[in-house]
């Protein structure tokens, strides 16, 4: 199955995670904000359905981002990389770029 990344979330998002959990993907979540998530009680529903949570510093330096990513993924390269937060898109659009 695939692995996805998942960039940041929102409500809909947590439920696209889980469908692609069901569906036996592997699911990564990338922040730069884990406890924004965790005050809103966001995560803990969904936390089951996800295989590796990276914090993040920043989205500024997309060229730490990459090596970061890379960092803590290791030789688990993403399969498809994904927001369902309009305010990631650029981000969600540039490590795909990158990642190819």
């Amino acid at each position: 199955m695939a692995h996805i990344l998942f960039i940041e979330s929102n409500p809909i998002g947590f439920e696209g995670i889980k469908k692609a959990k069901k569906h036996g993907h592997s699911v990564t979540f990338v922040t730069t904000d884990l406890n924004y998530y965790y005050k809103r009680n966001q995560l803990q529903p969904v936390q089951q359905n996800i295989d590796r949570i990276i914090e993040l510093t920043s989205y500024d330096d997309m060229n730490q981002v990459e090596k970061d990513l890379l960092k803590s993924l290791g030789n688990e390269k993403p399969d498809s990389i994904m927001t369902f937060n309009e305010l990631h898109v650029h981000v969600a659009a540039e490590l795909a770029a990158r990642f190819g």
